[in-house]
């Protein structure tokens, strides 16, 4: 910046003073300077005017005073030529300075300090804010600073006040172009007393727009890891060269129970299981030699609690411009639970292996291709190794297992017991399916158990014979009693006595009736119930030769009954069907006799009813003297049922009991 009243036009009049002093000088004649030749010069180095009046008078003067007073003259004329090249050599300092301010690549603004005022700016601070040459001279400086959380005029007295107070200030500051783009620089500011225009601040300004954004885009970039950081599942620990611990994230806290503060202050040796240390510092030491990158171990660590974790540990180094090692990412999964896991199945695995070893028969696992996976104690004895095929394994006779030869052992997925016989062996083989194609395969010496099972086999034979020849010997016994009954029957003039002896005969028939269903089924423990009944009913309903229209509806479930339940059951059926045979179709068009058996669990209930006349109300079962109903009592209370009489439609008995155990 130029100041005000230093241009050439002055520098050149000046001039023109000095050369008509220089001549007065050396022609020796008065000079007369009018008052409106005086020269008055100013010298910005100094800041000060220079003032030079010569007055030449026709007084006449001693030779030696005037001669004093040009020697004076000449010293003046000196100095004057002097100064005048000290201002020239000034004068061109400042145009070169003015040039190197005119072409710096910073911003020079010079401003009021009373008013905030700009009075002078440089190209390249109008250059740096996208005005025209002097578009901001005269406007205040808080038309440079970006809006923000306060306001410019904010910002400008915030910085006037610095400046007030230190007399300089420096910092970044957030500015705006005349576009309206905002932009980050960096400013100097300091003060000095200006010639014309007083104290005033010199602010430089330079752009750091680019580093601004590259140290928001850093700063995002720190966000974004320290947030990945925090929020990884996985404990994150950053070491430096000597393998302290300089940083932990959440996880690794929460992983070891411990603080970031308390983490920081422990050595990696005190976190370590003493006897993972060695390999952990010599894999460290082959990282920060630049031998390896990195490195992945599991390691056994110290809860703060006291307790043992277990980590898979994967270190990173980073390295700097140089290739040193500078930090390292040492990152920690808690595999305590897997490792846990695996601790568990090989204790499970040594115990099926004990299990395996106590059994008294080999046992081995094999793949689809016959090959053993793993084998007991006497398997082993027997040949057989890990690796092998079973083929490998031989009887006490020398011979490979049949079975393993066949195919169809290895086809099925589900439980097969393959039974091989040898010339005095037999052998009880059992395979079971396991998963990813494996299968169990264990046999049993079942020669002396075969032999013992032949025997009994033999001696149930035996004893079936002699159940089916007594069940036969008390069928014929029971139809010679009834023949005897039914021929003393015919016999008897009363007939009332003929009566009673018939139905003692139905009685021991229905009895009789259950001993041939037994002798004609192969399984003395059951017997067809259904057919029983039907068979029951048709002698019955035959015995009454005026009742042959009577219908028979049955309902029965398959349920086994002993001979203890089944004998009391037929009884039961013999009498109730007897009296309604006898008393309850006395003009019924359509008679019709209901028997179920209905069961769940061990409770069964055996109902037995018709669609006759129906019991009188008079008639108490619990009262009535009749045979036939005391008969019924009596066999309802053998049962150890509940028995129930519905007299709606007919009759009908219900007798709810247990099965025995």
């Amino acid at each position: 910046m130029t100041p005000k009243g230093t241009g050439e036009k002055d520098t050149s009049r000046k001039g023109s003073i000095f050369a008509k002093i220089r001549n007065s000088v050396v022609s020796k004649k008065p000079l007369r300077i009018r008052p409106e030749q005086t020269a008055t010069q100013k010298k910005p180095s100094f800041g000060s005017n220079l003032f030079v009046r010569f007055v030449s008078s026709d007084r006449p003067r001693k030779k030696d005073q005037l001669m004093e007073e040009l020697a004076q003259m000449r010293g003046r004329v000196a100095e004057l030529e002097t100064l005048n090249s000290t201002y020239n050599e000034d004068q061109e300092i400042l145009r070169y300075q003015g040039r190197m301010l005119q072409h710096l690549s910073v911003g020079i603004m010079m401003s009021r300090v009373g008013d905030g005022i700009i009075v002078d700016t440089n190209p390249g601070f109008e250059l740096l804010f996208g005005y025209g040459p002097g578009e901001l001279q005269g406007s205040h400086v808080s038309l440079l600073n970006a809006a923000g959380e306060t306001s410019p005029m904010e910002v400008a007295g915030d910085i006037l006040c610095a400046l007030q107070g230190h007399g300089s200030w420096e910092g970044e500051v957030n500015n705006v172009r005349q576009d309206g783009s905002p932009f980050w620089s960096y400013a100097r500011v300091s003060a000095f007393d200006h010639s014309e225009f007083g104290e005033v601040w010199l602010t430089v300004q330079e752009d750091i727009t680019a580093r601004k954004e590259a140290e928001l885009k850093a700063g995002r970039s720190e966000e974004r890891f320290l947030a990945l950081f925090d929020s990884s599942q996985v404990g994150i620990a950053i070491m430096d060269r000597h393998s302290n611990i300089t940083r932990v994230n959440r996880a690794l806290q929460e992983m070891f129970g411990y603080t970031e503060q308390e983490l920081v202050r422990l050595t990696v040796s005190e976190l370590t299981h003493p006897d993972d240390m060695e390999e952990n510092r010599n894999l460290f030491r082959q990282m920060y030699e630049g031998n390896r990158s990195h490195y992945r171990m599991e390691k056994r660590y110290f809860h703060k609690d006291g307790s043992l974790l277990w980590g898979d540990l994967s270190v990173f180094a980073v390295y700097d411009d140089n290739g040193d090692f500078s930090y390292c990412f040492a990152m920690v999964n808690d595999i305590t639970a897997r490792k846990q896991a695996e601790e568990s199945l090989r204790r499970k695995a040594r115990h099926i292996q004990q299990i395996m070893d106590s059994l008294p028969c080999f046992a081995m696992i094999l793949n689809s291709k016959r090959e053993i996976m793993a084998l007991n104690k006497v398997a082993s004895e027997m040949g057989g190794v890990i690796g092998g095929k079973c083929t490998s394994l031989r009887t006490t006779f020398g011979k490979a297992f049949s079975w393993c030869m066949e195919d169809d052992a290895f086809e099925s997925n589900e439980f097969k017991n393959i039974q091989t016989w040898g010339a005095n062996v037999f052998w009880d083989i059992y395979r079971i399916p396991l998963e990813d194609g494996l299968y169990l395969h264990f046999a049993f010496d079942r020669t002396e158990s075969k032999k013992a099972e032949e025997k009994i086999h033999v001696a149930l034979k035996e004893k079936e014979v002699l159940l089916a020849e007594i069940h036969h010997r008390v069928k014929n016994n029971l139809a010679i009693i009834s023949a005897f009954l039914s021929l003393q029957s015919t016999y008897s003039d009363d007939e009332k006595v003929a009566g009673i002896l018939q139905e003692s005969q139905k009685r021991i028939n229905a009895m009789a009736l259950v001993h041939e269903k037994l002798y004609h089924n192969k399984d003395f423990t059951r017997i067809d119930f259904k057919g029983y009944v039907e068979s029951l009913s048709r002698d019955l309903i035959m015995s009454y030769r005026a009742r042959k229209n009577v219908r028979v509806v049955t309902d029965i479930d398959d349920i086994t009954l002993g001979l203890d339940t089944l004998i009391p059951c037929g009884l039961l059926m013999n009498e109730l069907i007897t009296n309604s045979l006898k008393h309850g179709f006395g003009g019924i068009e359509a008679p019709e006799i209901r028997i179920t058996l209905k069961g769940g669990g061990n409770s069964v209930e055996l109902c037995v009813g018709d669609n006759g006349v129906g019991l009188p109300d008079y008639i108490q079962l619990s009262e009535s003297r009749t045979l036939g109903l005391i008969i019924v009592r009596q066999l309802s209370g053998q049962l150890n049922s509940e028995m129930k009489i519905d007299r709606s439609n007919g009759t009908e008995f219900r007798f709810s009991f247990m099965l025995p155990q």
